[in-house]
């Protein structure tokens, strides 16, 4: 594992244009359908974050009497496990230590009620996994109330369309990540993959034949990856940032959160044709509270910019931070108290207090072999020189983001 110390040295006043990787949440759900119904889709471009080059990596393996390894990616534990229970396979799921801690136990109770042998090969409820798959007759109905994971009926509705009699899915009102089931939706739609809503909260996939014919698609860019620099301009009000590629109006979920909050979080959006162009208002923050329920993802850099802003500020929506790649909210908490700042749990809020805040002369920085923390905890490079180890974790979502850094100026060493 290799460092990176730096400091960057110019930031206000430039215009400055970012190129950001493709959304690996659509890229990944793209690759499931296109295994299973669409062995002839073409898309545009190649996979350009190591989760995604994962995933179809694991996709084009052979299931039987073999190991897979998912690594630290969660979205490619769940989706293969829905796709290796749903066709012909004989093998065992795994991946890295921190994805044994995390639960796919909602996922497998599901799968197991439309006739699925997986077994547990550790502890249960948790990876590894012992699978034993086959096509499923369908015709039944999921109702699942207490399985919040947006990721398993993701799971769940892109297998579904492969059963001989289609499936239903009860999907809970207040299921987290909301945004990410809706991804998945359009994905579908987008290939002419049916589904409809019958009743409250009830969605039928109906059986769906492979085709042959070629396809072609291009995918979005990612808004998540984006909002390290999408929030730049609260810390450098002359500052534009321009980011390739990135359509204001997109699929993503994130997309909204943005657009929704622009205008209270002082943020200015405009599309032009090469993208998406983002200026400071000059309004400044007016709100003190935000929910990430359906966006914990862009949650660790609102967090870090606004300790910069020197914000009191209350974050809801953030339970599931604790499951990710590191625990991170922990992980957060201990990283900022290198610069005397507070961030706690009280009661279902996460409370933000930097007024305290002391920036020493040098910080390094922990990462929990995390990329979301990596890319957070950057911004104090900004205002001082920084460490931050295992630095190459960034190449999970976004391999390129320390080569955009270095459009600010950034001096580096390792």
């Amino acid at each position: 594992m290799s460092s990176i110390v730096f400091r960057y040295n110019k930031a206000d006043g430039l215009n400055i244009n970012i190129d950001i990787p493709l959304s690996k949440s659509i890229y990944n759900r793209l690759l499931v359908l296109k295994k299973l119904y669409f062995p002839n889709l073409i898309l545009k471009t190649e996979p350009d974050s190591n989760d995604s080059r994962l995933m179809e990596r694991l996709l084009s393996q052979d299931y039987n009497n073999t190991i897979l390894d998912a690594e630290d990616a969660g979205t490619v534990f769940r989706f293969m496990t829905a796709v290796l229970a749903s066709t012909d396979s004989d093998c065992i799921l795994s991946g890295s230590n921190r994805m044994k801690e995390r639960p796919v136990g909602g996922l497998v109770t599901m799968l197991r009620k439309t006739g699925a042998s997986i077994n547990y090969m550790g502890k249960e409820g948790f990876p590894p996994i012992k699978i034993i798959g086959k096509v499923k007759e369908g015709g039944i109905t999921i109702d699942s109330d207490d399985i919040q994971s947006s990721q398993f009926y993701s799971a769940m509705a892109m297998v579904a369309p492969s059963f001989r009699k289609g499936l239903t899915l009860v999907v809970p009102q207040q299921l987290g990540s909301y945004s990410y089931w809706e991804i998945t939706l359009q994905c579908m739609k987008q290939l002419n993959i049916p589904w409809e809503i019958q009743g409250e909260q009830h969605y039928f996939f109906p059986h769906f034949e492979s085709e042959s014919t070629f396809k072609h698609l291009e995918v979005e860019k990612d808004w998540s990856a984006a909002s390290f620099f999408i929030l730049l301009p609260l810390l450098f009000d002359k500052l534009t940032i321009s980011l390739r590629g990135l359509r204001l109006n997109s699929i993503q979920g994130d997309a909204k959160f943005f657009t929704h909050n622009a205008s209270a979080l002082g943020l200015e959006f405009s599309q032009t044709q090469f993208g998406v162009t983002v200026t400071n208002n000059k309004q400044g923050v007016r709100i003190s509270q935000l929910d990430f329920t359906d966006s914990p993802d862009l949650s660790l850099n609102f967090i870090a910019v606004l300790a910069l802003l020197k914000k009191k500020f209350s974050f809801s929506g953030l339970e599931s931070l604790a499951l990710k790649e590191s625990n991170r909210t922990l992980a957060l908490q201990n990283e900022l108290k290198k610069a005397n700042i507070s961030f706690a749990c009280k009661g279902n809020l996460w409370e933000l207090d930097s007024s305290q805040m002391a920036i020493p002369e040098f910080i390094e920085f922990d990462t929990y072999k995390d990329h979301r923390i990596a890319m957070a905890l950057s911004y104090f490079g900004f205002f001082t020189q920084i460490k931050i180890n295992e630095s190459e974790v960034v190449s999970k979502s976004f391999p390129d983001f320390f080569k955009e850094l270095s459009k600010f100026g950034i001096k580096t060493s390792k």
